[in-house]
């Protein structure tokens, strides 16, 4: 009788070593092979201009996201230190405030010859003083400030549109998402437009 119960104790230690180690092997397939612990985010950005007086044009910006992955993904919250805006997150030494923002630059076209336009370490933009260094999308959310509950749950879509007044040129611009798990939750996509 002691034997048999030996011999069952001992399968039970060796059923419960073999669980864990196809334990071990599942998770570490779903969340490092498969990477479920990222939310997978698709961004589209897609430009109408209307043109308008004095040679400029409406361009109405409209960006959809959406969260392919298996987990929800939730935007970052505005942070503020002594009632002052402070950056969520910096990419390439560039702060971004909101998370969920729109940039845009005007490309210089009067250079003569090929040239590469590179968004973060290029110089051959123009700066219009009217227009905002970034536009918060999630304002059409109508989140209350320093709430910071925008999210999608897995399969969900948004569309956030902005609308801005531009004169004629060539433009780049880059809509960024950050979310509550930094570099896993970051996302961006920068978008070529001409407004005649």
């Amino acid at each position: 009788m002691v034997e048999i119960g030996l011999i069952v104790q001992i399968f039970q230690q060796i059923v419960l070593t073999i669980a864990i180690i196809f334990g071990g092997i599942w998770a570490l397939f779903r969340f490092r092979l498969l990477r479920e612990y990222e939310g997978n985010k698709e961004l589209e950005v897609s430009t109408n201009c209307t043109p308008c007086e004095n040679g400029n044009s409406i361009v109405f910006i409209n960006t959809t996201i959406k969260n392919t992955g298996t987990r929800t993904v939730i935007a970052t919250p505005k942070k503020y230190l002594n009632g002052k805006l402070v950056p969520i997150y910096t990419n390439n030494n560039i702060p971004i405030y909101h998370s969920f923002v729109l940039q845009i630059k005007r490309m210089d076209t009067s250079i003569q010859g090929s040239i590469a336009y590179d968004w973060y370490g290029s110089s051959n933009f123009t700066q219009d003083d009217n227009l905002p260094d970034e536009i918060d999308l999630l304002l059409e959310s109508n989140i209350p400030p320093n709430i910071g509950d925008f999210w999608l749950n897995s399969g969900d879509t948004c569309h956030l549109g902005t609308v801005v007044k531009l004169p004629s040129g060539h433009y780049l611009a880059k809509v960024s998402f950050v979310g509550t798990h930094g570099t896993a939750d970051y996302t961006s996509r920068i978008l070529y437009f001409h407004v005649a």
